[in-house]
């Protein structure tokens, strides 16, 4: 089968089809930044829970299991649909019971009998079919846009997802000021539960242009026992044939190493910044705001030179920039950065205002801007090179590795922390390290699509 062959013929309605796929990556963020980050996970561990210890715990549990989920179904799912062809019959029921799981933290309400059990298995629910749905949505991408527009393509849709996180976030912080002047009974807690609806609504409704709209691959006419049977063979000599890979392996480890830099920048740094200048919410929520501006500014604008200068070669940039910046954040102190001492060192709470903590926030929007970097050029450049009759299983196998990563780096840091006993040094020491994989796991990339071996 080459290229051309399993193209959807897009000429009707195109331009409609492919933004509506770009929204898929909007539809999915509000469950990360409002359910699974900053409003009802708190909620959870604090209020649900009552015990910060076992509360994190068990949000720990939440959110593990649909990792293990879908690192060890990706593969098997994406090879499958591989073989029967259409991927929306896939994502059609994932969005149904997203919408459902996210929509049911409603009733969690404290107190409750059960509550705890009940939301832990919502947020798992949510949580696998949202991200679920992103390894059959980033299969479609070659099939909807041609080489030339995959890239642009690509950073649109993150870019946009960014923006999301931004206005949904700012949403609740009004919402949160609007039921305080309404003097609204706080312990109903409306607003965290509410968070869970408006992710659960934002998924369905954003999901359903790409349903109604987006070109699909051709159906294959296998039945679905047949269609099990040929995916599970082809996963299996897809590991046999590993060899034969070796281009997509080198991508798929750099990737991984990229990856788990990104998870250690954004799960440690504001925690960091946090101890280093005295942080209050106020300010660690400027700087998350700053971060995700950041990654919507340079996914939209790394689009563009995607496809001009190809994803590899914007890959090892942002790698290169990162370690850069990365040391440039490691050299921020609250009197100092690098040699460069500051005559106040007087550090306040609320927004950002000493020389230190101004330095680090704009460094922070630059670091977070290569992951809107590296989501949309690792997307394009697995788009590129894999073979077209394997796309979503190796779009699996890319999540496979991407869930290994959220692994690696928490248990790295841990234990650079303790060896070195710096907090410094086992933080951004491994960041430099894993983006240093990153970037010559792909010099050995080459830009080319692989073929299926011949049997």
């Amino acid at each position: 089968m080459n290229e051309s062959d399993s193209r959807v013929d897009a000429k009707s309605g195109f331009n409609r089809g492919q933004l509506s796929w770009a929204l898929a990556d909007c539809a999915r963020e509000p469950i990360i930044s409002l359910v699974a980050s900053f409003i009802f996970a708190p909620y959870f561990v604090t209020v649900l829970v009552g015990d910060a210890v076992r509360g994190q715990a068990l949000w720990g549990i939440a959110i593990g299991i649909p990792s293990l989920i879908l690192a060890l179904g990706g593969p098997t799912f994406g090879a499958v649909a591989d073989q029967l062809g259409r991927r929306k019959p896939w994502i059609a029921p994932l969005v149904v019971l997203g919408t459902i799981g996210c929509c049911g933290l409603w009733f969690s309400e404290p107190g409750q009998s059960g509550v705890v059990e009940l939301s832990m298995v919502l947020v798992m629910v949510g949580l696998v079919c949202t991200d679920g749905s992103l390894i059959f949505t980033n299969a479609m991408l070659p099939n909807i846009a041609e080489p030339s527009q995959i890239g642009r393509l690509s950073g649109l849709s993150w870019g946009i997802s960014f923006l999301a996180g931004v206005f949904t976030l700012g949403l609740f912080l009004g919402l949160d000021g609007l039921t305080a002047s309404l003097d609204l009974d706080p312990e109903s807690h409306l607003i965290e539960r509410l968070s869970g609806v408006l992710s659960g609504l934002w998924f369905g409704v954003f999901m359903l242009p790409l349903l109604l709209f987006t070109p699909d691959a051709p159906t294959t006419g296998k039945r679905m026992n047949e269609a099990i049977r040929n995916g599970l063979e082809n996963l299996v000599s897809t590991f046999r044939d590993l060899k034969h890979y070796r281009n997509i392996a080198f991508a798929l480890g750099s990737g991984m190493g990229l990856a788990s830099a990104v998870i250690a920048f954004y799960s440690f740094t504001g925690l960091y910044a946090s101890g280093l200048f005295g942080w209050d919410i106020t300010a660690t929520t400027y700087f998350g705001i700053a971060n995700v501006l950041g990654a919507a500014f340079f996914a939209f604008g790394s689009g563009i030179l995607d496809d001009r200068l190809g994803p590899r070669r914007v890959l090892l940039a942002a790698a290169l920039l990162s370690v850069i910046v990365t040391s440039m954040m490691a050299a921020v102190t609250p009197t100092s950065f690098g040699p460069i001492l500051f005559e106040s060192s007087q550090v306040e709470t609320g927004f950002p205002t000493s020389p230190s903590e101004i330095i680090y926030l704009v460094l922070g929007f630059f670091q977070s801007g290569m992951l809107g970097v590296i989501l949309t050029s690792g997307r394009s450049l697995m788009s590129r090179i894999a073979p077209l009759e394997k796309m979503t299983e190796f779009f699996g196998l890319s999540a496979l590795f991407g869930r290994s990563a959220a692994f690696v780096a928490p248990i790295l840091i841990s234990w650079a922390t303790i060896y070195f006993g710096s907090q410094r040094a086992g933080l951004f020491g491994v960041v430099i390290l894993l983006y240093g994989v990153g970037f010559i796991f792909m010099l050995y990339v080459q830009e080319e699509r692989a073929t299926t071996p011949d049997r």
